[in-house]
């Protein structure tokens, strides 16, 4: 009886199961780290959106009522379809030797959506000055 039968063995298409596997586990780690720094992308855009929003806010105010001193507060934002909480430290004080500008820095804090759970930071600047 002759056999002239063409086609894998069962470890052959056990071992490119095998391989099949080991690329499509290489392919998702890669797809979750690409989502999770989109993700970071996208909280960093809104950080910096709001930092230019409260220095916006705060040139707009009359030079009288900006007070002087630390300011804490929470922000939260929706964006990339999740909300972001945001810890806002705002620093007021007056420029000296000038006197009639004052100083005023934000710093925007939130906890990194990758593994780390890391707190980022993004901190903006800006004088206002008496007019």
């Amino acid at each position: 009886m002759l056999c002239n039968a063409k086609g894998f063995t069962l470890i052959e298409a056990m071992i490119a199961i095998l391989l099949l596997t080991v690329m499509m586990l290489a392919s998702v780690v890669a797809l979750v780290s690409i989502k999770d720094r989109n993700v970071e992308n996208v909280i960093r855009q809104e950080a910096v959106k709001l930092g230019q929003e409260l220095v916006n806010d705060t040139r707009n105010q009359p030079y009288s009522i900006i007070p002087n001193g630390t300011t804490n507060s929470t922000v939260t934002r929706h964006g990339g379809g999740f909300d972001i909480t945001f810890a806002v430290n705002q620093v007021v004080a007056d420029l000296l030797p000038i006197g009639n500008a004052k100083s005023v820095i934000f710093t925007i804090t939130w906890t990194s959506a990758s593994m780390t759970n890391a707190n980022k930071t993004y901190v903006t600047r800006t004088l206002v000055g008496n007019r």
